[in-house]
């Protein structure tokens, strides 16, 4: 099997740096983001999302913004046109089935693409059926874009499915995220429309009143808030020492460190902790990569 026979597909959750996005064994399943009357599909391309956080994070209409993922029509198309005629193996890693419908979609859209697939690939003297597989990440944001980082690796050393797979399987019980929200009513709001408890009624009027922002974990699938810091910049550098205390007692199970923000990242890599961070990640031939959310 030759290097390029093999495909790992992602969807438009996953905050992974663009040159990555640019991989040619690499494709994005994109979705829809919907704020006000604007809807942009997003896949991960650096013009729209700047245009997009521009024009829409400080709308009036923004707390009420949200995605919807292709439907299983739309994926079985995708599938058919990105991967069917172009590899012979494709995994597909997908945003945590908690938070979102997309894994269970892109199940139902691989079982009708490898029946659907099949003419197409003869056709192109493509004599073997089309293998594709999905797992569950687990994660969201920057954990599953570290996620996706280490798979690629394997991808440049030439490694199939098989590894791929069982990379995965293995990294995600090690998957940790954190975030430090901006703006905890919008997560309050977000999670209890998708049944989630993260953060509770008590923990936003406090981070409202005191100017106190939590840090949430998530881990397997489910986030709970386990710290709080007066103010974001704090609970951003607790996110930044966090990082490089795991460095430093040689705790990374991932060479690759992953920060993403819902703004212009100018704002983070500016800040001392963040330029700390580089240096320490440096000293233990760590990969920091920070990018938009």
């Amino acid at each position: 099997m030759s290097a390029s026979s093999f495909c790992l597909v992602v969807d438009a959750a996953c905050d992974l740096p663009f040159a990555t996005v640019a991989h040619p064994q690499l494709r994005i399943l994109p979705f829809h983001v919907v704020v006000g009357k604007t809807d942009i599909i997003d896949r991960r391309e650096p013009e729209i999302i700047e245009k997009f956080c521009r024009e829409n994070l400080s709308s009036p209409d923004a707390s009420g913004g949200h995605s919807e993922p292709m439907s299983v029509d739309e994926m079985v198309d995708a599938f058919g046109r990105e991967i069917a005629l172009q590899y012979d193996e494709g995994l597909g890693v997908f945003v945590t089935s908690t938070r979102s419908p997309t894994y269970s979609r892109a199940k139902s859209a691989v079982a009708r693409a490898r029946v659907s697939s099949y003419a197409p690939r003869l056709k192109a003297g493509m004599t073997k059926p089309m293998k594709v597989d999905c797992l569950d990440s687990k994660s969201a944001f920057s954990g599953y874009a570290a996620q996706v980082l280490d798979l690629m690796d394997l991808v440049d050393a030439g490694q199939g499915i098989e590894q791929v797979m069982a990379r995965q399987s293995a990294t995600v019980n090690q998957t940790y995220v954190y975030m430090a929200p901006g703006d905890v009513a919008y997560i309050l709001q977000r999670a209890s429309l998708k049944g989630e408890k993260s953060v509770s009624g008590l923990a936003a009027f406090a981070a409202k009143t005191l100017n106190i922002t939590p840090i949430i974990r998530g881990h397997r699938g489910e986030s709970a808030p386990v710290a709080r810091k007066f103010g974001r910049a704090k609970a951003q550098q607790a996110l930044f020492t966090m990082a490089q205390n795991m460095m430093e007692r040689g705790l990374l199970q991932s060479k690759h460190v992953c920060f993403s923000y819902s703004g212009a990242v100018a704002d983070i890599s500016a800040q001392p902790g963040y330029k700390e961070l580089l240096d320490v990640a440096k000293k233990h031939n760590a990969q920091v990569h920070l990018v938009p959310m």
